[in-house]
């Protein structure tokens, strides 16, 4: 998953961050336990950074908000993951408790993680690259087959146009 991908390179990221980092009041260290080691207002700054390197810079006529701000992101986490399982275990994930959901909602830490697991999909970004791979085959694939198919074409039209050549000057021969 992409979160694994992340805890690969996540002891890095925070060895180049700690270097980085030197407010006086504020010291970062290769310690944190935090998954994502950084903050909410470096999320927004990276979020609001790369919106606008992508062209994302319309903003809402009402608000004057950008339209793709950061809390998109958790739209469509919940929009998408509850195509796939209960809206109750996607709530549960996002963090959020109502008084009733937790009255209500039993699950484990492993159902949590397995729903998880049987959804993650519907979120994904980058399996398009594993999928154009996988197109990318069957095209080669195909091509090859086209290949072989115009040769064998083209065999069969030079045969073909020598019996009829054939079949002409026999009936030249039969008719003088």
């Amino acid at each position: 998953t992409y979160l694994e991908e992340w805890l690969k390179v996540r002891k890095e990221y925070l060895r180049v961050a700690v270097k980085r980092t030197n407010f006086e009041h504020y010291t970062k260290t290769a310690d944190n336990p935090y998954i994502f080691p950084f903050t909410y207002a470096t999320a927004l700054i990276m979020w609001n950074r790369l919106t606008r390197e992508a062209g994302f810079t319309e903003k809402e006529e009402r608000t004057n908000r950008y339209k793709m701000h950061i809390h998109t992101l958790r739209k469509y986490y919940r929009t998408r993951m509850s195509l796939e399982i209960p809206v109750d275990v996607v709530e549960a994930l996002m963090g959020h408790e109502g008084y009733l959901t937790i009255a209500y909602r039993r699950y484990s830490q492993d159902q949590l993680a397995e729903l998880y697991e049987k959804a993650v999909h519907t979120i994904a970004v980058f399996d398009i690259p594993t999928d154009t791979r996988d197109l990318r085959e069957m095209l080669a694939e195909k091509d090859e087959e086209i290949f072989y198919l115009k040769k064998e074409l083209k065999s069969s039209k030079t045969e073909t146009e020598q019996r009829f050549k054939t079949v002409e000057t026999e009936m030249e021969q039969l008719h003088m």
